[in-house]
């Protein structure tokens, strides 16, 4: 079913069919004949019996797979149903007819019939063709009747409520409200059990335990979740919000504004009954009289029930009934004189004629229920119009050059709204929709939409699934909602904001404000000074602009920054990636990851134990207090690891590479390499090259690696500390042999140049005043002696691991 307004006198075999005679009330029956489809209960009082008495009958009407025929009442047959006669003249049997769920017990549901006189008839269900019952020969076989004393005209509040099993014994039983005797008196409520035992008559002043019991407080009936009708309000209950919690629907008038409500309260757990929240889904109607509003069932099949509120407007003639479907959806507030397709459908009535609506179950067996309209007086003989139930086929919906107001449906629709600022709502369905030219506001709905602002300043909303959203021209603001979403500014200075859900922002072209909320979101603010903030999660942006803000809060997530120009990153945010045109890079004082690029960069971590990467490009790397560990890619990088105990590779090229304060573990790559440790205890590396190894201050531990190397020692030695050559090689070679470097102004006795001979002794001490340079070939011990023999303490500055052979042409002086 399309989103329409279904007309009785034209209504077609697609939406329903027509039963003819003149149906006092009319209601579903449920399955009375066990075969699967929902059968529906008409009440006609005028019916002519036997000897010409106005008995008044019930037809039971059997559902089927399908549509239906149009029937005839006064043609009835076997096959269509039975009917349940009265038997006295002016008994108007039929006056009251409800389902009474499955009294018996035997697995057929039952009905209840209820004449003039007030007496209730139950008329039990079965499969072996029933025919006609006349009410006068009920017997325990086929039903009982409950006297009640009370006729129906007496008070308008008389009713009937199947109740489900209240007992527990297998058996449905019911709640009988009865009107009091006159005017101002209280009303009285009773319990009726089921039951399977043979039984002729029950009387309800003389109720016995094992039939049920009158109701002196409504808290009794709350308890089995059971809602009292109130006498000045009209009312209706059902689970309209799929909770599995029982709703109440009560009616209220606003007079100065000329408006009727409905209010739907929203069933308290702990009661089991609707109470007032501010929650509360509000219907209005305008301009208009109310008369009735019932449970429909699931007419649309969307799992909800739905509403049935019967009315007519102000100086109009004809009856309406509108369907309201029932949503997940709490705090909604439903305009009838301003009807969505999402929101329900119309049934228009006869000019001039009354009618009554109910809700009929599913009598074709689709899977959807469908509703029940009883025309009294209509063409002579009345009719009853049997309204099929189904879900809504998706549409195309196009606007005008002025400000129009599109709704969708449930379906996959396409909406276009053309020129002027339009309102458009996808509602469920997977949407294609398009607002054109003007400030359109669009909301998405449910489903997985794709949304196009066009020109125009637009807002548009996304909904509770994964949307595309896309803004267009001018200042847009965007907002993902649920769902995860991805959004689009386009041009302009935008705002997007992503809520829940993992969403992508684009900004694009502007000045454009990005918000990603609470999930793990990839912000990219395009061209243009843009400010992007992430919120919760670990979150990916993309600065393509030197005026880009990046926004984060602490506890945030681990968040990632790509950016195409020298950036600095912003508080709470813990990587960076270099691309594009960017050289610079800085961090903060967390512990970053900072990633360089093929060009030459400048990479700084600032304080924090930061991991730097400089990339294929001539890098400077300063990792800056903290404990880092530095990577200077395959060309000739300097890194400066600053304080801290730092782990720094030169990896490829000739590359400079200084340990600063801290134990730092240096290392040097297949190229020639300059290591120095700084401060603390250092363990340097030199790898394949022709490398320099510098220990500076402290305790380090020097490995030159295969190549010629050269070992530094060029500060005071006072409090240096002793460093530890591990793999020094002796000889003249100009690959492998290696050298230990000495600084003049260092080693002050020294003459720069290859040491000579007679300042080189081996030994524990120095044997003469020549002596400067003294190595014990045993412990590997390397002594420098200033004043030989001489009074003047010998200072150890390097041991050679092994004992390694050293002699005095392996020594430079420089």
């Amino acid at each position: 079913m399309a989103a329409e307004t279904i007309g009785l006198a034209t209504m077609g075999e697609d939406d329903g069919f027509v039963v003819t005679g003149k149906a006092a009330d009319i209601s579903s029956a449920g399955d009375v004949n066990g075969d699967g489809f929902d059968d529906l209960i008409v009440g006609v009082t005028g019916y002519v019996g036997e000897q010409g008495r106005t008995t008044g009958a019930a037809y039971v009407i059997y559902g089927s797979a399908g549509a239906a025929a149009d029937l005839d009442l006064s043609t009835f047959t076997p096959e269509d149903g039975f009917v349940i006669r009265g038997w006295k003249n002016e008994q108007k049997v039929g006056s009251l007819v409800r389902a009474a769920g499955d009294v018996d017990g035997d697995g057929f549901d039952d009905v209840a019939v209820v004449d003039r006189g007030g007496t209730l008839y139950y008329v039990y269900g079965r499969d072996d063709g029933i025919g006609r019952v006349n009410l006068e020969n009920l017997n325990a076989n086929n039903g009982y009747k409950v006297a009640t004393g009370e006729g129906l005209d007496t008070y308008y509040s008389w009713d009937f409520q199947a109740a489900g099993d209240v007992n527990g014994d297998g058996r449905d039983d019911a709640v009988l409200f009865i009107p009091p005797e006159s005017y101002g008196e209280p009303s009285r409520t009773f319990v009726l059990y089921g039951t399977d035992r043979p039984v002729y008559s029950v009387n309800i002043d003389n109720l016995g335990a094992a039939q049920g019991f009158e109701v002196k407080a409504p808290q009794t009936l709350a308890s089995y979740g059971i809602v009292v009708p109130r006498p000045d309000l009209l009312t209706a209950t059902g689970d309209f919000d799929g909770d599995g919690i029982i709703d109440r629907v009560v009616s209220t008038y606003d007079i100065p504004n000329r408006t009727f409500a409905l209010v739907v309260q929203y069933g308290d757990p702990d009661s089991g009954t609707g109470d007032v929240d501010e929650a509360d889904t509000r219907i209005n109607w305008s301009n208009a009289s109310l008369f009735a509003v019932h449970s429909a069932g699931d007419v649309n099949g969307d799992g909800y029930e739905d509403l049935l509120v019967k009315g007519r407007l102000e100086g109009s003639n004809v009856y309406n009934v509108h369907v309201v479907f029932g949503s997940a959806e709490r705090g909604r507030v439903v305009e009838i004189n301003r009807f969505s397709a999402f929101e329900g459908f119309t049934i228009v009535g006869a000019n001039g004629y009354d009618l009554t609506a109910k809700a009929a179950g599913d009598l074709n067996g689709d899977g959807y229920d469908d509703i029940a309209i009883s025309v009294p007086g209509y063409e002579d003989a009345g009719s009853t119009y049997v309204v099929y139930g189904s879900a809504y086929d998706a549409v195309t919906l196009a606007g005008t050059s002025g400000v129009d107001a599109l709704d969708g449906t449930a379906e996959a629709d396409v909406i276009a709204g053309l020129d002027g600022s339009d309102v458009i709502r996808g509602l469920k369905g997977d949407d294609d929709i398009d607002g054109g030219l003007g400030q359109d506001r669009i909301r998405a709905g449910a489903g997985n939409d794709i949304v196009f602002g066009g020109g125009g300043a637009d807002v548009l909303y996304g909904g509770t699934d994964n949307d595309a959203l896309d803004g267009g021209k001018a200042n847009d603001r965007i907002y993902g909602e649920d769902g995860d979403d991805i959004l689009y500014g386009r041009e302009g200075s935008d705002t997007l904001e992503g809520a829940q859900g993992a969403d992508i922002l684009y900004g694009h072209v502007g000045n454009d404000t990005l918000s990603g909320g609470g999930n793990i979101d990839i912000l990219d603010g395009g061209t243009g000074n843009d400010i992007m903030s992430g919120g919760v999660g670990d979150d990916i942006y993309y600065v393509d602009a030197a005026g880009d803000t990046v926004v984060e809060l602490a506890g945030g997530g681990t968040d990632t920054v790509h950016a195409s120009v020298d950036h600095t990153l912003a508080d709470e945010v813990e990587v960076l990636i270099l691309g594009g045109d960017a050289v610079a890079g800085t961090g903060n004082s967390l512990g970053n990851k900072i990633f360089g690029t093929d060009r030459n960069n400048t990479l700084d971590g600032a304080d924090g134990n930061d991991v730097i990467e400089g990339g294929s490009g001539l890098d400077t790397i300063f990792g800056r207090a903290g404990n880092d560990r530095i990577s200077g890619g395959s060309m000739a990088d300097t890194i400066d690891g600053g304080d801290g105990v730092d782990v720094i590779t030169g990896d490829g090229g000739d590359d400079v590479i200084l340990g600063g304060d801290g134990n730092d573990d240096l290392n040097g790559s297949s190229e020639n390499d300059r290591l120095e440790g700084g401060a603390g205890d250092d363990v340097l590396l030199g790898g394949k090259g022709y490398d320099v190894l510098r220990g500076g201050r402290g305790d380090d531990l020097l490995t030159g690696g295969t190549l010629r190397d050269e070992f530094l020692f060029d500060i005071s030695l006072a409090n240096a500390g002793v460093d530890t050559i591990t793999d020094f090689t002796t000889g003249t070679s100009n690959i492998t042999s290696d050298n230990i470097v000495l600084d003049d102004l260092v080693f002050t006795a020294l003459a720069p140049g290859v040491l000579a001979a007679s300042a080189f002794a081996t030994g524990s001490a120095a044997s003469d005043a020549d002596d400067r340079i003294i190595y014990n070939t045993t412990t590997g011990v390397l002594l420098y002696d200033a004043d030989g023999n001489g009074n003047g303490a010998a200072i150890h500055f390097a041991t050679l691991a092994g004992a390694a052979t050293l002699v005095a042409s392996d020594i430079l002086v420089i």
